[in-house]
């Protein structure tokens, strides 16, 4: 297994968030103290399909390999899709008593989509949504109002310290956060970035 999926997050406590309060709004979904639609925007690369993964895998379920609660794509995605999502929902409801479907990239569903998943938000038909996207802009009002409108910020190098600290030692390389501070000073990329730049860090310590 590559370093990259070794350390992918598995948990709500692996993502990293510069707001507190994205996080706890997260962690309420996770939890179940929150049921609503959801729908996670900011820039690429923030952990918004993980946080949605995150959630789900805790309400219902690890999603590794499970034919319900799979993720989707808005591009390409149709109406028919949609509204295949009401078979999901029956057996998810069946298995677990609750339903969720998460749809990345939402903005890139066209028109008709879009109105087939909010006709779908108010016939309530047993199931939830969240749904992640970089372009909140391009969805219309109507249907950005039938969600809990949630907007995930691109961690600072500052934020990400923890997460790489434990990244690296769970690795086998006995670093304190002075080391990562040092490695991450200006670091401004993404969760992707990161994640790149601690692998090539791996392997020259190893090569050391």
């Amino acid at each position: 297994m590559s370093f990259i999926n070794r350390n992918a997050p598995q948990s709500i406590d692996d993502l990293v968030f510069p707001s507190t309060r994205t996080k706890e709004i997260v962690e309420d979904y996770a939890n179940g103290d929150r049921n609503g639609h959801l729908i996670l925007h900011g820039p690429a690369g923030t952990g918004k399909s993980e946080a949605a993964r995150a959630i789900v895998r805790k309400r219902i379920g690890d999603l590794q390999g499970s034919p319900v609660a799979r993720p989707v794509n808005g591009h390409g995605l149709t109406e028919q899709d949609v509204k295949d999502f009401e078979n999901d929902w029956s057996f998810q409801n069946a298995e677990t008593g609750e339903a969720w479907t998460i749809i990345d990239e939402v903005d890139f569903a066209g028109e008709k989509t879009q109105r087939a998943i909010r006709d779908l938000i108010d016939s309530n038909k047993g199931g939830r949504l969240i749904c992640t996207t970089n372009n909140p802009h391009k969805l219309d009002d109507a249907f950005l109002d039938r969600f809990h409108k949630v907007r995930v910020e691109r961690p600072t190098a500052a934020d990400w310290i923890d997460r790489a600290t434990a990244i690296m030692r769970r690795e086998g390389h006995a670093l304190d956060k002075t080391d990562l501070e040092t490695l991450l000073d200006g670091f401004e990329g993404s969760a992707r970035d990161l994640m790149r730049e601690l692998e090539h860090y791996h392997h020259k310590l190893n090569q050391a």
